[in-house]
């Protein structure tokens, strides 16, 4: 059966120029390349442009959870994310964080019945079925303990039941006199022994 992987590319900058995504494609590709019955999904936070959600959205998207209506984009986003194997997400360093668009995205998969639940004694328990997640970020500065979006979305992750995270990243990749070049090839090569693993 096919690893259906959910990527979400919260590379707001473009393809072209995102060093971002650079570092998350060469993964990417190396991941597949040892894995070849491999199913891919992009989604380009860039591209679907989601709003934040406000009380009209959260009141109708709980109406939908109790219909079971999958087609709407208040429902869509955690269906998926409910049913992806493995979720890579890759964001730049942004704020010491990420892009507000991730934060969006995550609104629209954290719903209630789909990717997590509560316990009659008001324990969650994650629905996810993916098993491992990885969080691919790049840096101007050095992230150092200010590591806030990893932090964040690791947190997400838990919660919705993924147990098993990794973090891959590139820094210091504007410090004046740093060999910006030699910091991603590095970074590449890190993320071809972690493909391996992953």
């Amino acid at each position: 059966m096919a690893e259906n992987i959910l990527f979400i590319n919260a590379c707001i900058r473009g393809k072209d120029v995102s060093r971002t995504y650079k570092l998350s494609s060469f993964f990417i590709k190396n991941y597949i390349s040892n894995n070849k019955d491999v199913v891919l999904k992009e989604i380009a936070l860039e591209d679907i442009q989601l709003n934040p959600l406000n009380k009209i959205d959260i009141n109708k998207r709980d109406e939908l959870v109790k219909s079971d209506d999958r087609e709407s984009d208040l429902i869509k986003f955690a269906d998926e994310f409910s049913k992806a194997d493995t979720i890579i997400i890759a964001a730049p360093y942004w704020d010491m964080a990420f892009p507000s668009a991730l934060k969006i995205y995550i609104e629209h998969v954290c719903v209630c019945g789909i990717t997590f639940k509560y316990e009659a004694d008001g324990r969650e328990v994650g629905l996810c079925r993916a098993k491992k997640a990885l969080y691919i970020t790049t840096s101007g500065g050095t992230i150092t303990e200010n590591n806030y979006g990893y932090e964040y979305v690791n947190a997400i992750f838990k919660f919705l039941g993924i147990e098993k995270t990794y973090f891959l990243s590139a820094e210091n990749l504007d410090i004046v006199g740093n060999d910006a070049d030699k910091i991603m090839s590095d970074a590449e090569k890190e993320a071809e022994i972690l493909s391996e693993k992953f």
